[in-house]
């Protein structure tokens, strides 16, 4: 499974999209930028502070950690780059092994507490809050899947 690195593309579309603009001016003047700053970030021609770059996942509703690991990712050059790149790929994997251990094991649970609870009340209650409990894990693991691995939003579809 290969792995994406979000760029500046993806994270203006996203805030976009989470923040309902239409237009990159909306998100230059949210962010307090003058002039067409996002412009110059889809063609390369500048990076953004690590402070920006904190406000932008914000607005992108993403993690600021992986979108500042992400910032020096596209900031860096030759063996550093490379190195971004490891820490990126290790803590994105790291992350969906962790959700996918965490639902496998609470997936097994609501049985294991079913036959303890010897009363019907006990049983149902049992099963209601595991019932709860694997529906926010599965909600976690959805959240962490696209925090982790994203799905790539076309660049340059909206000018």
């Amino acid at each position: 499974m290969e792995l994406h690195h979000k760029d500046y593309c993806y994270y203006i579309e996203r805030a976009k999209q989470q923040q309902g603009f239409k237009t990159d001016l909306q998100l230059n003047q949210k962010l307090g930028f003058k002039g067409s700053v996002t412009s110059l970030l889809r063609k390369g021609k500048m990076h953004l502070s690590d402070e920006s770059m904190h406000k932008l996942a914000i607005l992108a509703n993403e993690n600021p950690e992986l979108a500042l690991m992400n910032l020096n990712y596209m900031r860096a050059e030759g063996d550093a780059k490379n190195t971004y790149k490891k820490m990126i790929d290790l803590l994105r994997r790291s992350m969906h092994m962790l959700s996918v251990f965490a639902i496998i094991m609470l997936s097994s649970a609501p049985s294991n507490a079913a036959n303890i609870s010897v009363d019907m009340n006990k049983r149902s209650i049992n099963q209601s809050i595991y019932y709860h409990i694997i529906k926010l894990l599965l909600k976690l693991a959805e959240k962490l899947r696209s925090a982790t691995f994203g799905n790539p939003i076309a660049c340059y579809q909206s000018a």
